[in-house]
């Protein structure tokens, strides 16, 4: 899939807001960057969104996160923009050759700008780049906007319970 994705991937994008030219840099944290409190805090606020049942506290998924990078390779990447302000990002982990999408969110303030599609060419210009079998994401079906969202991008879409999962393969099990 070389879509929009693939063209909007590039280190640096650029978006028009209110008319004038706004770039954004996506960025890669672990525990110990500076962004990474303003990851768990944009984080916290999406999850609390969209699963208020979770009612997930800071300290809690600060001390969960540092676990989860301590226990195997994640990769956290922030989308700012030229305030330096997080406007986005894309939680992922590895596991078996494949990259998994666990969390994705772009601030609504910045959605059908472009940016979700950014992120996401990056992360599968980094999976693809990292000789990954494929890279994967799994949504709940009754998010309507997520998956409105992942099924404009050429992926392949699976049911799996209640849930969607949307893939894309570089090799196959042999490598290829």
């Amino acid at each position: 899939m070389k879509g929009i994705a693939g063209r909007l991937s590039e280190n640096v994008r650029k978006n028009f807001v209110d008319n004038k030219m706004v770039p954004y840099s996506i960025v890669t944290v672990g525990p110990d960057h500076d962004k990474w409190k303003q990851f768990i805090l944009i984080s916290v606020a999406y999850i609390n969104r969209y699963w208020p049942q979770s009612n997930v506290e800071v300290s809690s998924y600060d001390a969960e996160m540092r676990k989860r990078f301590s226990d195997g390779p994640r990769l956290i990447f922030l989308v700012e923009n030229s305030d330096s302000h997080i406007v986005g990002f894309s939680n992922c982990y590895i596991e078996n050759d494949d990259m998994y999408i666990s969390e994705f969110h772009v601030k609504s303030d910045f959605q059908k700008k472009g940016i979700g599609a950014a992120l996401f060419g990056y992360c599968r210009d980094y999976a693809e780049k990292g000789c990954f079998r494929s890279l994967q994401i799994e949504v709940d079906k009754d998010q309507d906007q997520a998956v409105a969202f992942w099924s404009t991008l050429g992926l392949k879409m699976y049911l799996s319970g209640d849930r969607l999962l949307f893939s894309e393969k570089f090799q196959d099990d042999q490598g290829r």
